[in-house]
């Protein structure tokens, strides 16, 4: 994801290295639970940090999916994903451009893969578009974990997974109301039952 000048307007783009809006889903099935391991490289303020998560597990409710957030501590108890936020001198040790926001990978010790946020550049596209910075935190880890459970080319034209964000969207965050498509996530459940199938 990275922040770009579109005829004088900041928006948000979205950069993804990885092998309609939503309504809750209408059925009494119980929503799955996505283990998501929670790693503050950035140091954000605890309060911030909560208040993300908290926004990220309210877009994925929304989904009907239920999210549990897990600690470094408690990694024994196993995990589905990772979510890591990191500064900006940690992103350039990742080989991203200074201009990614988010990016979502997989790699070898998470099979599911990793959902990294860069937190000066959600300080920054909070500031400049009068955003808290829970809340653009809380939906950049909810635009990359959803990567990670879409899969490749899960960019959309409408909702959380628009690759920029921008017009529209800003109005749609301002009410709460920047969410996955109904197609995503139907998607979106479906991939997070066959994780907790086979957790670790």
């Amino acid at each position: 994801m990275r922040q770009a000048a579109r005829t004088g307007a900041l928006v948000m783009v979205f950069g993804v290295v990885v092998t309609a809006l939503t309504t809750p889903p209408a059925c009494a099935e119980p929503f799955p639970t996505l283990r998501v391991l929670i790693v503050n490289d950035a140091r954000v303020r605890p309060d911030i940090l909560a208040r993300a998560k908290v926004e990220t597990a309210r877009i994925y409710a929304e989904a009907g999916v239920d999210i549990t957030w897990v600690d470094p501590e408690q990694v024994r108890l196993g995990f589905d994903l990772r979510a890591v936020v990191k500064s900006g001198t940690q992103v350039s040790r990742l080989g991203r451009t200074t201009d990614v926001t988010g990016v979502a990978m997989t790699t070898p010790d998470v099979p599911g893969g990793t959902a990294f946020a860069f937190y000066d550049k959600v300080q920054h596209f909070a500031l400049q578009k009068g955003f808290s910075t829970e809340q653009i935190l809380g939906l950049v880890m909810a635009h990359e974990l959803g990567h990670l459970l879409l899969g490749p080319g899960s960019h959309s034209a409408d909702g959380l997974m628009r690759k920029e964000w921008e017009g529209r969207d800003l109005d749609l965050m301002r009410f709460r109301r920047l969410t996955f498509t109904s197609q995503q996530a139907e998607a979106v459940r479906r991939t997070v039952r066959r994780l907790t199938a086979t957790a670790f």
